[in-house]
């Protein structure tokens, strides 16, 4: 099974409105999407900057600050 991994930050618009996305796009699926604030996590916070949200799969960007709901479905057709 694919690691799925969403990297946000606190009162972040777009992170909240990628999750919305995510939860519409897999459904159950969405449960399996670990969620990973970056704040004070300087590996992390080096690594996306302010490039959040971003949604990876497998350590693979996916998605960066919006959902590309053909590159998922994609994705999960793979799986």
């Amino acid at each position: 099974m694919s690691r799925w991994i969403l990297y946000t930050k606190p009162e972040c618009e777009l992170c909240e409105v990628m999750q919305a996305d995510l939860l519409a796009v897999l459904g159950e699926r969405s449960r399996e999407v670990e969620v990973i604030d970056i704040s004070g996590r300087a590996e992390l916070e080096g690594r996306f900057g302010r490039k959040v949200p971003v949604l990876t799969v497998d350590d693979e960007i996916l998605c960066v600050y919006r959902i590309n709901e053909a590159r998922v479905r994609s994705r999960l057709n793979r799986q």
